[in-house]
């Protein structure tokens, strides 16, 4: 046995173990928490792992495994890490306070659902449906077929069923974060698309179905993240409303959500209350549940188009339809060769309750009421 400096501190009664650590048989529990809080003091923001603390201290592995088992009780013990319950009880206070953000944004959200109504004469009423934009990740070419054609028909109701956003940044899969762009994709839909239709078709009611990936930005808004708060630096003043562009462009919002769902299995279900009835006689859900509602309509989601024929003694026999997406075919985390691109003019007789489906498929070319588009160049599906 021998006197030892380590880390400026004399230290005595130190044997090699077969390992060649250091080690002082005699050591109590008590002896090696005090060990531990030494090393934590050295760098006062380094996080004490199990290999940190080897590195770092005078004694081995062995002497304090012992008596605690796992680096994470001896830091518990030792009083640098919270301890089970104190821990538990952090938790539950930050879900709490969440869910009061949560709440108050239910709020802020609530009264956009008819806000903008446009009046509804005349017997015959079109309606233009797309879905899953996905903000820059919008296909070129979907993009301007969509908006001449929303300049010819002057539709009377214009309905987004969900996810005009995409924000990966947001999402599970993952991305560079050296990539994020966050305000450049919002900024993108008001600016691409809501400015766009809002100027090509002034007397059109636009309304806005919440999709999974509306409900996510604003559950990470709610939440306050390290990346909301990037967004929000450089949003400044923002509210819900002006952050998806509700008053400026004039669109009614969609959302029964309630932020304050926890489960997976819940926000699911919540999700599924966002849905649009028009004319006692057309659905719009973004999910394919709204199939369900017996009623014409269609839903998005899935990115391809594919319809169904059902049977009603009200409506007699009607279609229920799955669009294809506005997202670009090409992405890097999905499989989105599989995928289909378009949108449908929905044509209702509001006195026979009747609705005829007429599903616009837009690949390198697109047919709308006669009129050919051709993919350009500049518009290409990898580009």
């Amino acid at each position: 046995m021998s006197k030892k400096i380590i880390n400026g501190v004399v230290q005595d009664n130190y044997v090699r173990d077969e390992h060649g650590y250091n080690f002082r048989p005699e050591w109590t529990a008590q002896q090696c928490v005090d060990e531990l809080r030494r090393v934590a003091e050295l760098i006062p923001d380094q996080f004490v792992t199990r290999t940190f603390f080897r590195k770092n201290s005078i004694i081995s592995d062995a002497t304090w495994d012992r008596y605690f088992g796992t680096m994470e009780e001896f830091r518990r013990q030792a009083g640098i890490q919270l301890h089970r319950g104190a821990h538990r009880m952090e938790l539950h206070i930050a879900r709490h306070a969440s869910k009061d953000r949560y709440r108050a944004m239910n709020e802020e959200k609530a009264g956009y659902e008819d806000k903008y109504l446009m009046p509804a004469s005349g017997r015959w009423q079109t309606v233009l449906g797309c879905n899953d934009i996905h903000d820059i990740e919008c296909d070129p070419f979907w993009l301007r077929v969509f908006l001449d054609t929303v300049e010819r028909v002057q539709p009377d109701k214009l309905v987004l069923n969900g996810d005009g956003f995409d924000l990966p940044e947001f999402g599970k899969y993952s991305v560079d974060p050296r990539t994020w762009d966050v305000v450049k994709r919002i900024r993108w839909m008001h600016t691409n698309f809501l400015g766009p239709i809002r100027q090509r078709a002034p007397n059109t009611e636009v309304i806005w179905i919440e999709g999974n990936h509306e409900y996510r930005l604003l559950r990470h808004l709610a939440d306050q993240s390290p990346q909301m708060q990037v967004v929000l630096a450089e949003l400044h003043g923002f509210t819900v409303p002006k952050l998806l562009g509700l008053d400026e462009f004039g669109v009614n919002y969609i959302s029964r959500t309630d932020l304050a769902a926890e489960h997976k299995g819940d926000i699911k279900e919540e999700l599924k209350r966002n849905f649009w009835i028009g004319y006692d006689c057309l659905a719009a859900c973004h999910f394919p549940e709204g199939e369900r509602m017996g009623l014409p309509g269609w839903n998005g989601h899935h990115h391809s188009y594919h319809a169904k024929t059902h049977y009603s003694p009200v409506f007699g026999t009607y279609q229920w339809s799955q669009f294809g997406a506005g997202h670009r075919r090409w992405a890097e985390y999905t499989t989105g060769e599989k995928w289909t691109n378009g949108f449908g003019l929905l044509h209702v007789d509001t006195v026979k309750k009747h609705v005829l489906t007429e599903y616009i498929d837009v690949r390198d070319f697109a047919v709308v009421g006669g009129r050919f588009y051709e993919r350009s160049a500049a518009e290409a599906v990898f580009a």
